[in-house]
């Protein structure tokens, strides 16, 4: 059963990006790569 008041800590849901798109948007730099 689903109720209204379920969970009110929840104020919003927002998709996500998958992680590829995230680094073509903020490409690792090459320490950063190094250090992972």
């Amino acid at each position: 059963m689903n109720y209204q008041n379920d969970d009110l800590r929840i104020k919003e849901i927002k998709e996500l990006l998958p992680p590829v798109a995230l680094l073509e948007k903020f490409p690792a730099t090459e320490n950063a790569a190094n250090t992972v």
